[in-house]
């Protein structure tokens, strides 16, 4: 059965944004008195990042605030931190403890591990002896003033974000970019993080003395996930987003139609790294008369056939950025396709078929 196709482009959400950095502190968890319990939250800003040599480390002197490098974590010579993929978020919990999560697949986009596991990390000491004296200093936040701070493999700085109630110290030596919430820390169980962060630019606010791009509560803490806080609900998710989401060039799809299946054609997105099959497509199939009942993917959740969205239902799925076609078997009645291009977690490009 022959059958006409109008086919139509949407652009969910594409930024054409040149990062300055590859990878930021986002976030980071206090605890008063002791660094069990206390992570980091670093955000991964361009594609096939090497961490490898990389240090993260933070500087809780008080003569004046802050004006002493404690210890820290070396990234050791390990696959997992080889080609990471812009988007994808790093939780280093402080210290180890058998009831964390531990997450060292990266595919998703997420990865989470403590600071003590030998596997993944070096332990550094810079004012401290590696032993004892780096499990009392290392990445134990002060309440009146820190930093946590990236450095390279030659120990060049990248990022670090801070709380400190002035510019004083060692803060004032680190280049851009950095960011710092003005004030101290009341007291444990609060995060300090990056918010709205709707843009790259909020994580190079310098020392924000109007707390236009900081936060310091005990509200809205969202460990592994983008920052809220009253007023600026999901802003920041919208950035996160636009990292993981791939860029496809004059997106183009066609269809041909039998009585029982349909194959989808399309142009491939670009893809920095496709042995990786991080990148791919979704298909998704929606009854014509129930668009609006449709949904988007929900990040962080794996899909598979049979998978509804909403009034959708996944159709096909394929775990490799330079396919370009699709078989997919169902009656020559459907009505409605929706073909999702999506990287990590999240989609960009939504081609509709209409027969």
């Amino acid at each position: 059965m022959k059958k006409i196709l109008n086919i139509f482009l949407g652009l969910l959400f594409v930024n054409f944004v040149l990062f300055a950095q590859k990878v930021v502190v986002s976030e980071y968890y206090n605890v008063t008195g002791d660094p069990l319990g206390e992570w980091t939250e670093l955000l991964v800003i361009e594609d096939n990042v090497d961490l490898v040599g990389f240090t993260l480390r933070d500087n809780a002197g008080s003569t004046p605030p802050p004006s002493q490098w404690t210890g820290g974590i070396r990234f050791k010579n390990h696959p997992l931190w080889r080609n990471l993929r812009a988007g994808t978020i790093i939780v280093i919990n402080h210290r180890y403890s058998p009831y964390q999560s531990v997450d060292v697949d990266k595919r998703d986009g997420y990865i989470e591990i403590d600071a003590e596991n030998e596997t993944y990390f070096e332990k550094r000491c810079f004012s401290c002896i590696v032993g004892p004296e780096w499990y009392q200093k290392a990445l134990n936040i002060a309440q009146e003033s820190d930093i946590l701070q990236i450095i390279d493999q030659n120990d060049n700085h990248v990022h670090a974000l801070a709380h400190l109630p002035n510019a004083e110290g060692d803060w004032v030596n680190i280049p851009s970019p950095k960011v710092a919430y003005v004030g101290s820390i009341p007291r444990g169980g609060v995060t300090v993080r990056v918010c709205p962060g709707l843009t790259l630019s909020a994580y190079n606010k310098g020392f924000d003395t109007r707390k236009e791009e900081t936060e310091q509560s005990a509200d809205y803490i969202t460990k592994g996930k983008p920052n809220n806080r009253t007023g600026n609900i999901n802003q920041n998710q919208q950035f996160w987003r636009s990292l993981r989401e791939p860029n496809w060039n004059s997106p183009s799809a066609n269809a041909r139609v039998f009585r029982d299946s349909v194959i989808l054609a399309w142009n491939p997105i670009a893809d920095p790294n496709p042995s990786d099959s991080v990148s791919g497509y979704l298909i998704v199939r929606i009854p014509y008369d129930l668009i609006s009942s449709a949904q988007n993917p929900v990040d962080s959740r794996t899909y598979n056939i049979g998978d509804n969205l909403g009034s959708g239902t996944v159709v096909g799925i394929v775990n490799y950025s330079q396919a370009t076609d699709l078989w997919i078997e169902f009656p020559c009645n459907a009505e409605y396709d929706m073909h999702i291009g999506f990287t990590l977690l999240g989609s960009v490009v939504m081609i509709f078929t209409k027969m």
